[in-house]
């Protein structure tokens, strides 16, 4: 039990601080949360001044729009809310060995809220005012990729952590599977999956490891092909497991 305990609370560290550096990357608020009083997974993320002030106000007006929102029967959803923030919320299937023990088959949902200063806010007298003009569909549009990718990088870390303790001796699998893996990477190789799980792009680790942005390229490409990963999101799940 102790060292379930203990990789679950490394797995949601790990978890936690890669949740603060896609919300500097994709300029949006997250964190995790449960339907029940608010119970946390994560500790919220960049969050937005405006969205944290109105979700705790008394009247619960913030608080009684999301759980119409979370009722709906998508598993992912993309809306403007009643304040003009842009706001995405996601279903996860999180695995019981990372919630607290008196949890009885919670439903944590990942909550985003747009922090693009192009973006951010909406006027509180008019809140969907100018919600209609083309730069700011552009703007929708882009926050539902930016949505989109942290929602898949949410699933794809459960799924793994899921399929670490599916069955009986898995652990011990995963963990020779596990080092196999950092074997087969150069160090050069675990620098940049290790700056890749941080979200920063090809030319910002390039900067930081002081070579070019096509030798960057070369170094993911390698790690795709030494991993069977196809994407930089899949790529990022795995350090985070990893590292």
């Amino acid at each position: 039990m102790a060292d379930q305990e203990h990789n679950a609370l490394r797995f949601l560290a790990k978890l936690q601080q890669v949740q603060d550096q896609y919300s500097g990357f994709f300029s949006a608020s997250i964190r995790v949360f449960n339907s029940e009083a608010e119970e946390r997974l994560t500790i919220e993320s960049n969050g937005s001044p405006l969205c944290m002030g109105k979700r705790y106000e008394p009247n619960g007006f913030c608080q009684s729009y999301c759980k119409r929102i979370i009722e709906a029967p998508e598993p992912f959803q993309v809306y403007t809310c009643p304040y003009g923030q842009l706001v995405a919320i996601g279903k996860l299937t999180v695995p019981n060995q990372y919630l607290p023990p008196t949890d009885t088959d919670p439903t944590y949902y990942l909550h985003i809220v747009d922090r693009d200063p192009a973006r951010e806010g909406g006027d509180e007298n008019d809140p969907l005012g100018g919600l209609m003009n083309g730069a700011d569909r552009q703007r929708r549009l882009d926050f539902v990729e930016r949505a989109k990718v942290i929602y898949s990088a949410y699933s794809l870390a459960f799924d793994f952590a899921s399929n670490e303790t599916d069955a009986e001796g898995s652990g011990n699998v995963y963990r020779e599977q596990r080092a196999e893996i950092l074997e087969a990477l150069t160090k050069r190789e675990r620098e940049v999956l290790r700056l890749v799980c941080t979200g920063l792009s090809n030319q910002q680790i390039a900067e930081q490891l002081v070579i070019t942005e096509h030798t960057v390229k070369l170094h993911i490409g390698n790690i795709l092909k030494k991993t069977d990963l196809t994407n930089r999101t899949q790529l990022a799940i795995l350090g985070l497991e990893l590292l």
